[in-house]
Parts: structure tokens; C-alpha cells; sequence
């Protein structure tokens, strides 16, 4: 304890690089359990008590983290540096799926009436299944668009109704000659 305030250990031992941040991306809290979502540069996941900082279970990726989590009805959505989408129980950490999307993910994912999309940084969004991570559409703009940013497209989606991402969206998008079905 210092001045009256107990702190958490360190999710991160120094080392290589350590005069970079440890936590280069945006945490996450689960709603249900009040867990912390903590991805690292070191490119693990971790699971904090709310209680006492203490890890409470660990996911290891093949690369850093570009981006932070999202936690949606019981399950965590790590957009992998490794260019992999990882769906996890958020009670144990156990892995339900994953996408391989082939580039780096750089946005947190956003999830809505069923979908998860997530952005890379080759400048593609891709949406998937949450409930199967099944691939169901990309799209690639033609224009120099940086996706880094997804908060423009969140707000797009969270305009639309659970339909409007269903198999029409499909059909409308992929009439597109810059969007693979």
C-alpha cells in the first residue's frame, strides 16, 4: 500500500522494451462478472479480479495487441495482432472460436444482432457469426479510408435494424466489385 491505496500487481514483467506502455490497448469490463479484459503488449490476454487486480485466468496470442477487446453476453472478442479473431467464455477463458482474417486487427470489435466486425490494418472490415465465427462478408473500399477507427461504422450499425445485417446485407454488399462474399 502506498498512501492508504492498495495497488495491483503488474499484468506485465519488465524486460525487452520496457519503456513501452505494457497495456497498449483500451480495457474491457464484463458486465456480468466485473472482470477486467486487459490485453497486452506481450500479446496476452488477461482476465483481472475487480476485487484485487489479480489475474484470473490468461490467453496467449502469436502477436501484440493493436487494439482492445470487447466482452458481449458472456463471451470476450480479442482482435488478435496475429491477424486472428478469438472468441472466448469470458468465465474461464476457454476458446469457443477463431477467424483467421490474414492481417492485422486494429479495431476493438464491435458486436450487434448477432454479427461481430472488426477492421485490419490493410484497411478491410470484416463481419462474422458470433455465435460460430463463420465468415459471412469483408468489405475493402476503393477510396483511402482508414479503418483504424471503427466508431464511424458502429454508428452506421447501431442505426440499422437486426435484418439490415442479415443475408440481404449480403446480397446488397457483394454486388460491389470490391467486396468478397
Amino acid at each position: 500500500m502506498r498512501d492508504g491505496v492498495g495497488w495491483w500487481p503488474p499484468v506485465v514483467k519488465g524486460g525487452l522494451l520496457g519503456y513501452q506502455p505494457a497495456v497498449t490497448a483500451q480495457p474491457a469490463v464484463d458486465p456480468e462478472t466485473q472482470r477486467i479484459g486487459v490485453a497486452t503488449r506481450d500479446g496476452v490476454l488477461h482476465s483481472l479480479s475487480p476485487v484485487n487486480g489479480k489475474t484470473e485466468w490468461e490467453f496467449k496470442t502469436n502477436s501484440r495487441f493493436f487494439a482492445g477487446v470487447t466482452i458481449d453476453q458472456g463471451v470476450v472478442y480479442v482482435p488478435g495482432g496475429d491477424g486472428i479473431l478469438y472468441a472466448l467464455r469470458a468465465a474461464t477463458g476457454e476458446k469457443l472460436w477463431e477467424y483467421k482474417a490474414g492481417e492485422e486487427l486494429v479495431t476493438s470489435p464491435v458486436v450487434k444482432a448477432g454479427r461481430v466486425l472488426v477492421a485490419s490494418q490493410g484497411d478491410t472490415l470484416y463481419v462474422g457469426d458470433t455465435a460460430t465465427g463463420k465468415w459471412m462478408w469483408q468489405y475493402r473500399p476503393v477510396q483511402e479510408v482508414l479503418l483504424a477507427r471503427l466508431s464511424r461504422f458502429a454508428r452506421i450499425l447501431y442505426k440499422l435494424s437486426p435484418s439490415d445485417l442479415g443475408e440481404s446485407t449480403t446480397e446488397k454488399l457483394t454486388s460491389s466489385p470490391h467486396c468478397r462474399p
